[in-house]
């Protein structure tokens, strides 16, 4: 009687281990042979019918198993994504200065291309330094935007 006991003890922690691995390491695995075997504590439509009440408790306690998941899920989403916009918020600034930097430089230059025809030599002045014989390429096949 002890033998079978502590065998069926040792089967049981068995199985409880694979399972435990199975979660951990091949929960696709575990997934698809669940859609294979089936869910045995699913409620049949006999059931269903027989017992209209506690089915409708189950799924209620279900829902609202489902519904505090999600609720964890959206307040770590949330709590993941501040960094993110604080980020963002510190960054803007420093993108728009350099976004007005650009458009600048991209005036300058484009004047210079215009220019480039009437001087031999040109002069650049932009953002307080002064390039001279800037070579500038007169003909570009694209427009610089």
């Amino acid at each position: 009687m002890t033998k079978t006991l502590s065998n069926f003890v040792l089967l049981a922690l068995l199985l409880t281990a694979t399972y435990l691995a199975a979660q951990r390491f091949a929960p696709a695995w575990l997934a698809e042979t669940s859609l294979y075997l089936g869910n045995p504590t699913q409620w049949t439509a006999e059931a269903k019918r027989q017992h209209p009440v506690d089915y409708l408790r189950h799924v209620e306690q279900r829902l609202q198993q489902q519904q505090g998941t999600f609720k964890q899920i959206v307040a770590d989403i949330r709590q993941k994504s501040a960094p993110l916009e604080q980020h963002i918020r510190e960054h803007s600034e420093e993108l728009a200065k350099t976004s007005a930097f650009l458009n600048q430089g991209r005036t300058v230059y484009q004047q210079a291309l215009a220019t480039a025809n009437s001087h031999s030599a040109q002069v650049v002045n932009f953002a307080g330094r002064v390039y001279p014989d800037l070579p500038i390429r007169i003909n570009l096949r694209a427009p610089i935007y």
